[in-house]
Parts: structure tokens; C-alpha cells; sequence
């Protein structure tokens, strides 16, 4: 989690580790409203992607759950061996750091709008209570 955080290059490429990589070079300040908006709409995959994924992990659960019997010793048909687990968990890591970045880069994005969205409206406010100003001036002369 720490090489998200420094936004270091990261030291194996993983789908999360590509994407933190585009993430820290892309400058959202200067990203149009509509691809912000898009970066921000992410956030509905994340959602998405942990049920598919707790799904997944809850049917291998299932299918070493079976594969074992119920004396504790070796499995039956050896669906899940020694050398295939580590290979399954690297993987749930990295879906799971993905689901990570893609959350973060939404809500980087969301912030972002939401913060051009507050500029805007001080501007505007601006604007009304110079213009309410002015009118104001004009019937008091007239």
C-alpha cells in the first residue's frame, strides 16, 4: 500500500500498479468536466468488481471447502495444490488493489469536481451580489 501512497513507480507491473502510473502523471486540474466526470463515474465499476470478486473467492472458499474431507487430511482430488494457491492469492491481491485504485482515482476525480463546482458558485455569487448592487444604487437615484 505504501507505493500507492508516495506515488513511486512500482517495483512489478500489476494491473493496479499501471494504473497508479497513469494516475500519478495525469493532471486532473487540467482534465475537462466531462472526463472528470467519467473518472468519477468509475466509482459505480468499483462496486462491480468487489461483488464479482467476492463472488469468485466465495466459490473457490466453496470448492476447497468440498475438496477436503473431513478428517483434515489430504485432499481428495486435489483441485487447489501447494503451487496453484500462492498463484490464487496473487491474483485476489491484485484485484483487490485494483478495486483500490480505481475507488481512489473516482474519488480524486469527484473531489475535483466537486471543488470546480464551489468555484463556480463563488463566482456566480459574486456576480449576482455585484449586479443586486447595482440595481439597488439605481433605484435609490432614480
Amino acid at each position: 500500500m505504501t507505493e500507492f501512497t508516495t506515488r513511486a513507480t512500482p517495483k512489478f507491473p500489476t494491473s493496479a500498479g499501471v494504473l497508479e502510473f497513469f494516475h500519478s502523471r495525469f493532471d486532473m486540474s487540467l482534465a475537462s468536466d466531462s472526463e472528470l466526470q467519467f473518472l468519477a463515474n468509475s466509482a459505480n465499476e468499483v462496486t462491480s468488481m468487489a461483488a464479482s470478486l467476492a463472488a469468485l473467492v466465495e466459490g473457490v472458499g466453496c470448492l476447497i471447502a468440498a475438496d477436503r474431507p473431513g478428517d483434515g487430511k489430504n485432499p481428495r482430488c486435489g483441485a487447489l495444490q501447494e503451487d496453484d494457491q500462492p498463484t490464487l492469492l496473487y491474483c485476489i491481491a491484485d484485484r483487490i488493489q485494483l478495486i483500490e485504485r480505481v475507488a481512489c482515482i473516482a474519488s480524486d476525480a469527484n473531489w475535483c469536481l466537486r471543488a470546480r463546482l464551489i468555484d463556480r458558485l463563488k463566482v456566480e455569487r459574486s456576480r449576482r451580489g455585484l449586479s443586486d448592487e447595482y440595481s439597488s444604487q439605481e433605484v435609490s437615484n432614480g
